[in-house]
């Protein structure tokens, strides 16, 4: 390897590292990425063949490799912390929303309390209606109907749709 292949990798690295950091928004790793780019040539100057290829071409095919692998790299781990912030506030919001819905039941009065008791053992409504012999109609209107207003006034209404 001469000097001026020397100085050809570096400017390689160099261009390269700086492609990458300007694409991953990232210019405070710019000598990490430089890094990693000098290790990977160096890492495969022993397989050059001078029969097969130029220098400069075989540099630049693998700075341009490690470069697009790296570019990945910033990206998938974007999106794993962009899954783990929207997994985080789907837990805070549901954390939340659970508390809402115990404080709401722990207000009912007895007979809603037994009607929410009974949902959340997966009871009917055409079972519990028949348990407490009243039609489904009037059930709805005595339990539910009710049940669901107070939900919806103390702001539970995304409880009751599933959202």
């Amino acid at each position: 390897m001469t000097a001026e292949d020397s100085e050809y990798i570096e400017r390689c690295v160099n261009v390269r590292a700086w492609h990458v950091a300007q694409i991953c928004h990232s210019l405070h790793s710019l000598d990490d990425y430089r890094q990693e780019l000098r290790i990977a040539v160096f890492r495969r100057l022993d397989r050059f063949d001078p029969n097969r290829a130029n220098m400069r071409t075989y540099c630049d095919r693998i700075t341009r490799s490690v470069a697009r692998l790296l570019i990945r790299r910033h990206r998938r781990m974007q999106r794993m912390e962009q899954r783990e912030v929207a997994d985080n506030g789907r837990y805070i919001r549901n954390a939340q929303l659970m508390l809402d819905v115990a404080a709401t039941v722990a207000a009912l009065p007895p007979d809603l309390q037994q009607i929410v008791a009974d949902l959340q053992a997966g009871k009917s409504y055409r079972r519990m209606s028949a348990e407490r012999g009243v039609t489904r109609w009037t059930f709805e209107r005595r339990y539910i109907l009710p049940l669901r207003d107070i939900c919806n006034r103390r702001g539970l209404a995304d409880y009751l749709t599933g959202e």
